[in-house]
């Protein structure tokens, strides 16, 4: 009877020896490759991220900013802020610093019963005859420390008589915040650049915040996504139309 040889199936042990090594480089490779790309993703999303924040937080600046009386260099005269920065509050062109004049409302921006509020010198009843005060005025201030970007609201001295309740209260930093002045609010810890510049009615760029009748506000915020910093941000021009 004939016998019939079989065939060996499979790698031999010279062929593992060649393949596997292979086997393990392509591997690597693939692994590498899909990690890169899942990190450029985390890259790309917090950098569309942060672009989203800045949007929104100039979205949030714009109705002040547009409803000014005045940008101006200092707090108006009779404004006090204990907790101002050495030498006081200073806004000039290109600096991280926007100090808006606005009067005072009873309400906040936008709402129909916001109504302008008035140092009661003339009286207040009939309101005919409240245009004949002088308007109250506050200074919203928005500065930068370090990474964060905050809102500050420097008002009267509550003792002043006035025709309407102002809705501006004032504000102070988190460590001197009381019942009378709460915290200043902090619009984002991720700042990288919050850059102010004014434009004149000739649409020149002007240092003087008091010759700006639009203001362009520049922010750029950071954040970690594998292991790069991520930087994106917004630009935003506001036209002042005043109230």
């Amino acid at each position: 009877m004939k016998l019939i040889k079989l065939s060996s199936k499979g790698f031999t042990l010279m062929e593992l020896v060649i393949i596997c090594p292979i086997l393990m480089v392509v591997i690597a490779i693939l692994m590498n490759f899909m990690f890169n790309q899942y990190g450029q993703l985390l890259v790309q999303n917090t950098a569309v991220n942060l672009q989203v924040q800045s949007g929104n937080i100039l979205a949030s600046i714009k109705p002040e900013a547009a409803n000014a009386s005045s940008y101006v260099t200092q707090l108006n005269a009779g404004q006090n802020d204990e907790f101002a920065p050495s030498g006081g509050w200073s806004a000039v062109n290109n600096s991280s610093v926007l100090i808006i004049s606005t009067p005072a409302l009873s309400a906040p921006f936008g709402k129909a019963d916001s109504q302008k509020v008035y140092i009661n010198s003339v009286g207040c009843e009939p309101a005919s005859i409240r245009p004949g005060n002088d308007t109250l005025l506050v200074n919203i201030v928005y500065f930068s420390e370090g990474t964060n970007l905050y809102r500050r609201v420097v008002s009267f001295d509550g003792n002043l008589s006035t025709c309407g309740n102002n809705y501006f209260k004032q504000t102070c930093p988190s460590a001197n915040m009381t019942s009378v002045c709460p915290e200043d609010k902090l619009l984002t810890n991720q700042l990288d650049e919050f850059k102010v510049s004014y434009i004149d009615q000739n649409g020149n760029t002007t240092n003087r915040p008091e010759e700006g009748t639009m203001v362009k506000i520049s922010l750029k915020l950071k954040d970690k996504a594998y292991a790069e910093t991520v930087i994106a941000g917004s630009d935003l021009i506001i036209k002042r139309v005043g109230l």
